[in-house]
């Protein structure tokens, strides 16, 4: 029997795990100094913020 993960997927998983945490383990429970939170399905809007922000088009 073979193993599912060899060792190169094993150490691509931990190098990426970090992605995959929620944000709460960075940021702490409390979000101050922070203007929004934004989910992952806003990311238009984060865009939209951003360029009305910067003056620049972000994306």
């Amino acid at each position: 029997m073979t193993a599912i993960f060899d060792r190169r997927d094993r150490d691509a998983a931990f190098v990426i795990e970090h992605h995959t945490l929620p944000a709460k383990l960075f940021i702490g429970q409390r979000v101050r100094g922070y203007d929004r939170i934004y989910k992952i399905e806003e990311l238009s809007q984060l865009a939209l913020d951003l360029n009305a922000r910067t003056g620049r088009e972000i994306g």
